[in-house]
């Protein structure tokens, strides 16, 4: 017999349709707030949310699939998942996006012609890795989890270019290297399922909808729900960081075709990380920024700019903060 007639019964009694006519318009708001977001978007936001609601009304929203311990699971079907999320956090097209690193780091790169990307396993904030979780383990360090994550790659940038905040937290104090990326191709990003390139959402606003279909769910007898929102759980955070305006390029290394290499990270965490040629990167590196107090820093630039000259490297100028009231 089957368990979707009951939930759909519970979603209407728990008042849930207009709980997510409120969260819809909080994540609106908020999007606008930190100009990620235009009247149009604002409009085509609401216009699915309306074809989200009516697919409930109807009851036409949940898919049942086979049994799971005994219980039936539920999902949501696939495209209104797929594209609540695209909304929400939609990929980056024509962004100019910056990474603040340390001069050390800077010339890693330059010297072996590779960019480091870590594993979330590294996050110094573990709270993060629960923020959004909805999956059925919970323990932080069970195998399954830890397998997963360690073949989850970062890659973190702003959307703030030569910003004091940035250089004080991400480049070494002012010591460091800000470097200006463009995406080589937006649509090649897009249309690989290994890569995703996606702007940070700040608050719990999205993973409210989740967690209270979830709950209408599971209060269901023989009811499981699941969903692939975890895949996506590493472009939301706290508000407490709205501030940083970041965006994050992941790698799923789901067929472990990269080699990994382990360090010991700035947070004290031993971590798996890989290197990928600078050629093979979907970001090209347009340009680099020395840092306001880096030490000797007219001697640096000249150096990078001739090595860059001499190396096989795709060439990209060099330049220096405009920033003149670092403290």
């Amino acid at each position: 017999m089957s368990s979707l007639p009951q939930i759909y019964e519970e979603l209407f009694d728990s008042e849930l349709l207009r709980t997510l006519d409120n969260i819809f318009n909080a994540i609106i708001g908020k999007r606008a707030r930190y100009k990620s977001i235009d009247s149009n978007e604002g409009r085509k936001i609401l216009s699915f949310w309306a074809k989200m609601k009516s697919s409930i009304e109807k009851r036409d929203f949940f898919t049942e699939g086979s049994k799971n311990s005994g219980k039936t699971i539920v999902r949501i079907k696939s495209t209104f998942e797929k594209d609540l999320i695209d909304h929400v956090i939609p990929t980056i097209k024509h962004e100019s996006l910056y990474h603040y690193t340390t001069f050390e780091s800077f010339w890693k790169i330059l010297e072996n012609g590779t960019i480091k990307l870590s594993s979330i396993l590294g996050l110094n904030d573990k709270s993060e890795l629960n923020f959004t979780d909805l999956s059925t383990i919970k323990q932080n360090y069970h195998p399954t989890r830890m397998n997963k994550f360690s073949r989850t790659f970062i890659f973190s940038l702003s959307k703030l270019e030569d910003n004091l905040n940035q250089w004080r937290l991400y480049g070494d104090d002012g010591q460091g290297v800000c470097l200006f990326f463009k995406p080589k191709n937006i649509f090649s990003i897009a249309r690989d399922p290994n890569l995703q390139l996606r702007e940070i959402f700040y608050g719990d606003d999205v993973v409210k909808i989740f967690r209270r279909i979830k709950a209408a769910v599971e209060k269901v007898e023989n009811a499981i729900f699941l969903t692939d929102f975890n895949e996506n759980r590493h472009f939301f955070k706290k508000n407490d960081y709205e501030y940083e305006e970041e965006v994050r390029f992941l790698l799923f290394d789901n067929k472990e075709e990269y080699k990994i290499h382990w360090d010991i990270n700035r947070f004290d965490i031993l971590n798996p990380f890989v290197y990928i040629p600078l050629e093979d990167f979907p970001l090209q590196i347009m340009y680099a920024s020395f840092g306001p107090k880096m030490k000797e820093r007219e001697q640096n630039l000249a150096n990078a700019e001739h090595f860059i000259r001499q190396s096989n490297l795709s060439k990209f100028p060099l330049g220096v903060s405009t920033i003149d009231s670092y403290r």
